[in-house]
Parts: structure tokens; C-alpha cells; sequence
């Protein structure tokens, strides 16, 4: 549950520095470092690293 919490703690800045007019680079730095944040807890929680590897593309998903 924890894993959850973070991903979604991850959205929820993103959200707000889009609303504060961060940057696309800036916002997209934030996702990429807050995913890779969230697959380090889940393997230190037990997760298979290549059960989380689908994820990675999460990062390509700033709209302008």
C-alpha cells in the first residue's frame, strides 16, 4: 500500500506544479524521479524490479 501512496503522492505534485506553471522539463523531471523513487521502495518491499518495468514509460505521459 505504501507503493500506491507514493505513486499517487508523485500525481499530486505533478498536478500542483502544473498548476504553478512549472515547466514541461521541470514536471517531467519530477514524474521520472518520483517513479523511480516508487519502484525502489517496491523492490525494497519485496517487488520484482521487472514486474515494475512497464511503468517506465510513465514518464513520456506531459501533455503540453
Amino acid at each position: 500500500m505504501n507503493v500506491i501512496a507514493l505513486a499517487l503522492a508523485v500525481g499530486i505534485a505533478s498536478g500542483m506544479g502544473m498548476g504553478m506553471g512549472m515547466g514541461h522539463n521541470s514536471q517531467a523531471r519530477l514524474i521520472t524521479r518520483g517513479l523511480a523513487e516508487t519502484i525502489r521502495l517496491a523492490t525494497a518491499m519485496g517487488a520484482r524490479p521487472a514486474a515494475l518495468a512497464p511503468l517506465a514509460p510513465a514518464s513520456a505521459t506531459v501533455r503540453p
